[in-house]
């Protein structure tokens, strides 16, 4: 048969101003390319930031889109498809350093005329430093047909790992030795 080829290309870039530690911005842009008896391309992007409004306050959103291409060669069948996702959050430190609260907002649609959109709410407990248990809902209008089960309705529960500068001055402990 004939051989798998698998291309991948990442970059990406973070901001974050020395004068304000309350905002923070990162994109990135990704390059697919798998070949054997077909081809598909994909480009990933996203760009997202989050601003703290005030110690207890956070606002979030995100941009993303994918395109993909799919082609089967000599003739074959030829398709494309652009998906794109706008999101949009407020966190609110209830109890500091103990009840987060926050929700979410979503809009997806692609070019064939799909649309979904979807709202999130969770509270979140901290219960060791830099660990949060979350249980949360998301109510979706409608699904896309290739739509990732992370969009799905429903309620959840997540685990967070925070990675603080105590974490990296203890890796940095441990590799001088």
């Amino acid at each position: 048969g004939a051989a798998k080829i698998r291309e991948r290309l990442r970059m990406g870039a973070a901001y974050r101003p020395t004068d304000d530690a309350g905002f923070n911005a990162l994109a990135w842009y990704e390059y697919r390319r798998d070949r054997d008896v077909y081809e598909e391309e994909q480009h990933l992007w996203s760009i997202a930031a989050t601003y703290d409004m005030r110690p207890d306050l956070r606002v979030n959103g995100k941009y993303a889109g994918q395109y993909s291409s799919l082609s089967t060669g000599a003739g074959g069948i030829e398709t494309a498809a652009l998906t794109q996702l706008l999101q949009a959050g407020l966190a609110w430190d209830a109890l500091p350093e103990k009840l987060e609260l926050s929700g979410n907002l979503y809009h997806m649609w692609d070019d064939q005329g799909f649309s979904s959109q979807a709202y999130g709410i969770e509270a979140g407990y901290v219960f060791a430093k830099g660990a949060m248990l979350s249980l949360g809902y998301n109510h979706a209008t409608e699904q896309l047909p290739y739509q990732s089960a992370h969009f799905q309705k429903g309620l959840y529960l997540r685990l967070r790992l925070k990675l603080t500068d105590t974490l990296w001055d203890q890796l940095d402990r441990f590799l001088s030795q």
